[in-house]
């Protein structure tokens, strides 16, 4: 339900704050995971394009907007064909260094050129079949951006050994959201390259601190035993295995809830802001009890866990149109049907890595 805000005009009736709500719950996301996962073996994985077009359709229309849910619309034929083109070019890697060097190196080469094509496609793919009030979203990145995001950006990243990565993200973010749009209005994000580094060190800052900390407790306390062998990797596979879910459940959310609330705290879609109030705590003990329930029941809690995942991230996330989302929603569908729908072959299939 949307959260009835008060403006100063008294004869608004619409609040012009709306929060965003998620109604699936775990029992019915199970049971479409159940069925997915047994027609996708049975099938030897030709389902799993059906399955990911019901997974999306329950989770779209499941996350809802001032009473209204979204639909995605996504072919499971053009899902497939996307599939069988990333298993094609898999496998053309995997096989070619078998083969000769040159071989190799030529896929290779193949593989980066078209690897940005791909990923507009696939960006294109997914706007086109989502939408809202039957309005849909469109993306229209072009081809270089993406590369120039991939590669240009990305090889700033690796001659910097990381320390330029919260450029390249940000860059990927403005490539996403930038060239996105509902009907006719553009998305927008406005995050300065400060505040995107200061979460990153954050961060790394948190890690080297847990790393250095579990280094030091463990190394006292295996040095009692650094002649029994066994006993010594035995103690030595536990503390990694600790260290690994430690770093899931306490630097995974922290830094999950400061990227998602400068993400959407800096994105607006016209003339509407939208604000995401995730806390660290809540994130964490979301994560947590997810892990720990999960490996209780051998992976059969999964669906649960990603339903309150979803919840609780829907939970903190609202929007203002000034306007109200009526008024809104209205002009948009105008602009659309004016212009027409533009389906063409651009959007037959999607990739899914």
């Amino acid at each position: 339900m949307p959260n009835q805000k008060q403006t100063s005009n008294p004869a608004q009736q619409r609040p012009n704050t709306y929060k965003f709500e998620f109604t699936g719950s775990g029992g019915a996301y199970f049971r479409i995971w159940i069925v997915n996962i047994l027609l996708s073996i049975l099938t030897l994985g030709i389902y799993s394009a059906w399955a990911k077009v019901r997974t999306n359709q329950y989770f779209y229309r499941c996350a809802k907007l001032d009473n209204t849910g979204f639909d995605y619309h996504g072919s499971p034929i053009a899902i497939l064909k996307g599939r069988i083109i990333a298993v094609v070019l898999i496998a053309a890697l995997n096989i070619s260094q078998h083969v000769h060097m040159a071989v190799y190196a030529a896929v290779l080469i193949l593989f980066l050129v078209i690897m940005p094509w791909l990923v507009a496609k696939s960006l294109a793919f997914r706007m086109h079949n989502t939408s809202w009030r039957s309005i849909r979203f469109r993306f229209k990145g072009t081809v270089g951006e993406a590369a120039k995001c991939l590669y240009a950006y990305g090889l700033l990243t690796a001659i910097t050994l990381g320390i330029a990565y919260p450029v390249q993200f940000r860059k990927i973010k403005k490539y996403t959201f930038d060239n996105t749009s509902f009907g006719k209005t553009g998305f927008s994000f406005t995050a300065n390259i400060g505040a995107i580094y200061r979460v990153f060190l954050l961060t790394a800052l948190f890690v080297v601190i847990i790393f250095i900390g579990f280094g030091i407790v463990t190394a006292s306390g295996v040095g009692a035993i650094k002649e029994n062998k066994e006993l010594f990797g035995i103690i030595s596979v536990i503390s990694v295995t600790v260290l690994y879910f430690g770093l899931i459940i306490v630097v995974y959310p922290f830094y999950k809830t400061k990227i998602t609330n400068l993400t959407w705290n800096n994105t607006a879609l016209g003339a509407i802001t939208f604000q995401s109030t995730l806390t660290v705590k809540k994130y964490f003990a979301v994560i947590a009890g997810n892990l720990v329930l999960t490996l209780l029941t051998l992976g059969l809690y999964w669906p649960w866990a990603v339903i309150k995942l979803i919840r609780m991230r829907m939970d903190y996330l609202k929007l203002t149109a000034p306007e109200g989302l009526d008024a809104f929603a209205a002009d948009i569908s105008e602009e659309v049907g004016a212009a027409g729908e533009e389906i063409s072959s651009a959007f037959d299939f999607d990739i899914s890595f």
